[in-house]
């Protein structure tokens, strides 16, 4: 499978439109659509990064996607809200907030009895 039809079926898969995805990883509608068509095929790291982020899957996923990962569902937007906060941070701020809403889940979940997944 072309990295540009992984792409588009993640992003479907999660119920995005190219523009919300185009906006979570912070480049344009056009160039995403690009991607997608195949038209764009020399992306740099950077932007598969910001476009696995986004997806909410590894980078590796792009080139070896897994196909139980294509049928997640879409994150919470409030989920999707705190990503893109988290990405317009210094790397050193994002770490530490992402360890305190984790230790916050945590805590949550001990209270309440819940198990909540942690990622791999």
């Amino acid at each position: 499978m072309e990295l540009g039809e992984t792409i588009r079926q993640y992003r479907q898969a999660r119920k995005l439109t190219q523009e919300r995805l185009a906006e979570l990883s912070n480049m344009s509608i056009n160039f995403l659509s690009q991607i997608e068509r195949g038209e764009i095929t020399d992306v740099g790291i950077e932007k598969l990064a910001n476009i696995a982020q986004a997806l909410d899957i590894n980078l590796a996923d792009l080139f070896e996607p897994e196909r139980d990962k294509l049928n997640q569902t879409t994150p919470l937007p409030q989920i999707q809200t705190l990503v893109q906060q988290l990405q317009n941070l210094d790397s050193q701020t994002a770490d530490r907030l992402a360890g305190y809403f984790s230790d916050i889940v945590s805590l949550y979940a001990r209270q309440n009895k819940k198990t909540i997944n942690k990622p791999l």
